[in-house]
């Protein structure tokens, strides 16, 4: 009776066992293996280098004579420059520089209280400009990351804006690169 229990059946039994157990094992592997793949290649938010600071040291004066006069002209481009920011991000960029060499010519001709008045403008300005820089620049990861992209590609834009003064950076570069992807993006997805 011991024989007939270890019959034909029971061989086939193990026999499905056992490639039942390689077939899971194969299915279990090749789901690793997607899920590593799928998952190595670095998002484009990963792939950005550091933000550059948008400010670099105060600015001088042009000209040396007449010190109070272009003062108060670089001022008046200032506030120019100032009033177009939220149209235009380089405006602000712009201001930023004329207030920083008004103030260096009002304080060369010797003018304290025209040094106060751009000082003031210079750090109410920098002040909305950097909150805005970063404000951006998280907006922008957070629309790469959730994959809306014509969000993205507008803060990106406004990026490349406020940074257009830098020149060649690897941020700004990779800015631009992102800007062509998500162009690209864009005209494929439906």
């Amino acid at each position: 009776m011991t024989e007939e229990l270890e019959g034909p059946s029971s061989v086939l039994r193990a026999g499905n066992a056992w490639r039942l157990g390689l077939i899971l094992v194969g299915v279990g592997g090749a789901l690793a293996l997607w899920a590593t793949l799928g998952h190595s290649r670095p998002s484009v938010a990963a792939l950005a280098p550091d933000a550059p600071m948008l400010f670099q040291p105060a600015r001088k004066c042009p000209r040396a004579t007449p010190a109070r006069e272009l003062g108060r002209e670089l001022e008046a481009r200032g506030r120019l420059r100032a009033d177009r920011y939220p149209y235009d991000p380089r405006d602000g960029i712009a201001a930023l520089h004329h207030y920083q060499e008004a103030s260096s010519c009002y304080r060369f001709a010797g003018s304290q209280a025209d040094v106060a008045r751009t000082e003031s403008a210079v750090l109410g300005l920098s002040t909305r400009v950097q909150t805005d820089y970063a404000a951006a620049r998280m907006n922008l990861m957070r629309a790469l990351q959730s994959k809306r992209w014509a969000a993205a590609r507008a803060e990106a834009r406004q990026l490349l804006l406020l940074t257009e003064h830098l020149g060649e950076h690897d941020y700004v570069e990779w800015l631009e690169g992102t800007m062509g992807w998500l162009t690209a993006r864009e005209r494929v997805a439906p």
